[in-house]
């Protein structure tokens, strides 16, 4: 079915909403809607970009609460000025994420011009031991040291480790942590550790190393959006699919019927997209010149069971399903 009869009708090219996360989206910081921890998230770059402190912080929420967009739009600003940046994406498999940190800072510090001087710094070297051990037995203490000395040599640095909660059967992950401990306890002024978790792994986190609570000089929680800031969010990823100008940015959608989809996505941006991506896909099926909040009311009333794979889940929801 081409745009005309279905999308085109409302000036739009496709399905403005099909893109669940934040992690293929381009220009995120474009996409991005500010809320109120952005204003604490804001004040931590331009510390950490004056070298004025060292932050270990964990962003927590639920799942499609937008933890991975802040992690992104931090690796986003280290690239445009040229800091040192690691991200990774946590798996269970501890001992594979510590390598690819080691490896991801042979790799940039090399790359980036980071190691000055003509003789190989020490840190580097220890890194490419702990690379070459972190599949087998490593010490933490000295694999640690390896990498704070390498995001110390490189100040300001970041290390991003998105989605923490994936370690939490990880039979490696104790060892893990005490790694990463030692890394906080090491770090300069101008390092910055961030980490994403959902709420209740990383209090079982805490739990089970209370010396980690200690490290942390933040934890932030993100919160639901308002019905403004949903109303942004929606009219943002329609102006990416835009083909007429001079449209009220939010239409089809209605201010009242926004609020009714962001008060049944409790909030949540992940949510709030999977559920106006099946309101406004049935809406131009039934020929709706506008979606007014008793259309919202009408569709979501309609929907059963099948309607819930219009939108392919993405892999994060798919592995907290079965979860």
């Amino acid at each position: 079915m081409n745009s005309e009869g279905t999308y085109g009708r409302y000036g739009l090219g496709s399905n403005p909403f099909r893109e669940l996360t934040s992690d293929n989206i381009r220009a995120i910081d474009l996409m991005h809607v500010d809320q109120e921890i952005d204003e604490e998230l804001n004040a931590l770059r331009e510390e950490i970009q004056e070298s004025e402190s060292k932050a270990v912080v964990a962003i927590l929420g639920p799942l499609g609460a937008g933890k991975t967009e802040r992690l992104l739009l931090f690796r986003e600003w280290a690239k445009q000025e040229g800091l040192m940046c690691i991200f990774e994406d946590v798996t269970l498999d501890a001992n594979g994420l510590l390598l690819r940190i080691c490896e991801s800072l042979i790799k940039k510090s090399k790359e980036g011009g980071f190691i000055k001087g003509f003789s190989t710094p020490k840190w580097y070297k220890e890194l490419q031991k702990a690379e070459k051990r972190s599949r087998k037995e490593y010490d933490p203490e000295r694999v640690a040291t390896a990498i704070a000395a390498a995001l110390n040599n490189t100040v300001p640095s970041l290390l991003l480790l998105n989605d923490l909660h994936n370690l939490k059967e990880s039979p490696e992950m104790d060892r893990f942590f005490q790694t990463i401990q030692v890394t906080m306890n090491k770090i300069d002024p101008g390092v910055l550790i961030m980490m994403s978790s959902n709420y209740s792994d990383f209090v079982h986190f805490i739990d089970r190393n209370r010396s980690l609570e200690q490290r942390i000089n933040r934890a932030i929680m993100v919160s639901g959006l308002k019905d403004k800031e949903a109303a942004l969010l929606l009219a943002k990823r329609m102006a990416a699919r835009r083909l007429v100008e001079d449209l009220d940015p939010l239409y089809p959608f209605s201010m009242e019927s926004i609020s009714i989809i962001n008060e049944i996505a409790e909030g949540n941006p992940r949510q709030l997209l999977r559920y106006s991506s099946i309101v406004i896909e049935k809406a131009a099926k039934k020929k709706h010149s506008r979606i007014e909040k008793d259309t919202v009311m009408s569709i979501l009333d309609e929907l059963n069971e099948e309607d819930t794979l219009l939108i392919p889940k993405d892999r994060n929801v798919e592995e907290m399903s079965m979860a």
